[in-house]
């Protein structure tokens, strides 16, 4: 059984969260989510930071794959020899030069979805996992105030540097914020609100764009985000492209 390592510097977020979901449409790999290189690893698929790839060359991985989508993983060097590099949004595909670039979107699981509960009493909302300077979230806040809609925040301040998230919390009260929640939790938000609004341009495709997608929920894109169409965004198609590349990489 092929070991797939999954590199990135801090597992939580979107990028965490939908190469979970790819991990689990795909279990006849062996996947390990870490945030160092697994030293038995057929394959190494890192995000962001450069050093995960020197790494898995040290450790002489045989294969080892790039994945971007957002701002800051587009500044990441794409050294020639990488069996691939996987582009998260049409964005990153792009402004990619590699020539062994492909677009792959992350994907959600229907049949998951029908299991969902909506949360009753939600107006508009924000579903971000972290909350700071990069995710913009005082946009929205206005942006809600300023319509006379009631707003509930998911997401923290957990993990950021700066505190963001505590100052905007003391500073709209009026707002709900009901802090980090597990995904499943997060789902049930999106499906029982009228509209999700965003303003952090730094995703590429956050996921959170592709459940209100499948929900058929209006979405406030302040950060101009990518909204891709629903066929290219289920989990069955996504699963297919990751499995045609891990195989191609043997």
């Amino acid at each position: 059984m092929v070991k797939i390592n999954v590199c990135m510097g801090y597992l939580i977020g979107g990028a965490y969260i939908g190469m979970l979901r790819i991990a689990k449409a795909l279990p006849q790999y062996e996947w390990c989510f870490s945030t160092t290189i697994d030293k038995d690893a057929g394959i190494v698929i890192y995000m962001n930071e450069h050093r995960f790839y020197q790494d898995a060359k040290r450790l002489k991985i045989p294969h080892i794959i790039q994945r971007k989508t957002g701002i800051r993983s587009l500044k990441v060097k794409e050294p020639a020899d990488l069996d691939a590099v996987v582009c998260g949004s049409a964005v990153s595909y792009k402004n990619s030069s590699h020539k062994k670039r492909v677009l792959i979107y992350n994907g959600i699981d229907l049949e998951h979805l029908k299991t969902i509960k909506l949360k009753p009493n939600v107006e508009w909302l924000i579903a971000e996992s972290r909350i700071g300077i990069g995710q913009q979230v005082e946009k929205s806040i206005k942006h809600a105030i300023k319509h006379s809609k009631h707003l509930t925040i998911l997401g923290s301040g957990k993990g950021v540097a700066e505190n963001t998230y505590d100052n905007l919390r003391k500073k709209y009260p009026m707002c709900s914020w009901v802090g980090r929640v597990s995904p499943d939790e997060a789902l049930s938000y999106i499906k029982g609100c009228n509209a999700i609004i965003v303003s952090n341009p730094s995703h590429g495709v956050a996921n959170q764009i592709l459940e209100a997608t499948m929900f058929d929920k209006k979405i406030i894109n302040f950060g101009n985000c990518e909204i891709p169409n629903k066929a290219d965004i289920d989990i069955n198609v996504t699963a297919r492209k990751y499995k045609e590349l891990i195989n191609s990489c043997f």
